[in-house]
């Protein structure tokens, strides 16, 4: 198959998800265990795996029970940055609300809501915009949370939770 068919296929199977549409029938007949496979190669590259095996399980096209397995690791890793992610937010949320540091969420915090289903969206990290002249006392809040402190840039400064979901 073609790579730009191939592509196509992906396309429109990530489509039909976050739409929540029916995946078409023309795109379904070309799904064979081949084009599976390397579907799979793809999604695991763009970090959309979980995506492409929900719709593909959801139309009765995931039934070879070690691509299924495969598959199945990056839906259940999903759910669990999700988590993650959803819990370091709090984490942050709450230190900056304690000492009344002001702070707009930025990216995934915000849109992740607006998906079909949460964790169709997995960021790797979270992003907060902070007034600079908060930016020690934001820093100390969260150390004393069990965040490092990574590089700081002119821009933006870089903490790690110990989970190591990165703010």
């Amino acid at each position: 198959m073609e790579e730009t068919t191939l592509q196509d296929i992906f396309i429109k199977i990530l489509a039909s998800e976050l739409t929540e549409a029916e995946l078409e029938e023309a795109v379904r007949v070309q799904i064979t265990p081949d084009v599976i496979s390397t579907l799979y190669s793809l999604s695991k590259r763009q970090d959309l795996a979980h995506i492409v095996s929900c719709s593909l399980r959801k139309h009765g096209l995931l039934t070879d029970s070690a691509m299924s397995a495969k598959f199945n690791k990056f839906e259940l890793m999903s759910v669990y940055r999700n988590e993650q992610m959803k819990y370091a937010f709090g984490q942050i949320c709450e230190a900056f609300d304690r000492i009344s540091i002001p702070y707009i969420p930025l990216k995934g915090s915000v849109i992740r809501p607006y998906y079909p289903r949460e964790t169709m969206r997995t960021s790797c990290d979270i992003d907060v915009l902070i007034k600079e002249d908060d930016l020690d006392a934001a820093i100390s809040a969260l150390t004393q949370k069990g965040y490092t402190c990574g590089e700081r840039n002119y821009h933006d400064v870089s903490l790690f939770s110990e989970a190591n979901i990165h703010l």
